[in-house]
């Protein structure tokens, strides 16, 4: 059985990826358009003679995961938070994590932090994160959503609603 597949021209040696557009369209009132990025040594194309050879299973798949996408963007009424906990001292993100994205209560030290206490997270701190305080203001500044930080009542909210994952009650 011969496999029918999308040829694309030799590309020349100093060519390292491959970019193809193709599959414009319209699918249950979403547009999309699907393109390919990929290497020119990805498994996905097949080497035939002067040609690379995308096979048609392979297109179908980079159609529908595009339209999928398009789909999630149109639709999504929230826009999608991304947190970078990074800034963070390591033991300490798990904890941010969980506070912020499904509202599970954290430690003293983190909920002193999160209601602006200095004083009180400067009494609850261990060794590391005493000389890291810095890094949590600039964490909340810069990567946590507004409204889960700033006092007791905000904080009190953010639990009760379950974080960003959470239901509004």
């Amino acid at each position: 059985m011969k496999t029918k597949g999308l040829s694309i021209k030799k590309l020349k040696p100093k060519d390292m990826f491959l970019h193809k557009t193709f599959g414009k369209g319209e699918y249950k009132g979403v547009e999309f358009e699907c393109t390919i990025l990929m290497p020119t040594h990805s498994p996905m194309l097949h080497y035939k003679g002067e040609r690379y050879v995308l096979h048609m299973k392979d297109i179908i798949e980079a159609m529908l995961e595009a339209v999928e996408d398009a789909h999630e963007e149109k639709y999504d009424d929230e826009p999608r938070v991304r947190v970078n906990y990074s800034i963070l001292p390591g033991h300490m993100r798990g904890g941010m994590q969980k506070y912020i994205e499904d509202g599970i209560r954290p430690c003293d030290f983190l909920l002193a932090v999160l209601r602006n206490d200095l004083v009180g997270a400067a009494k609850l701190a261990d060794e590391i994160n005493l000389r890291r305080l810095h890094d949590f203001a600039e964490f909340l500044y810069n990567e946590a959503p507004i409204a889960c930080w700033g006092n007791k009542e905000a904080v009190d909210e953010w639990i009760e609603q379950g974080g960003l994952n959470g239901e509004e009650t």
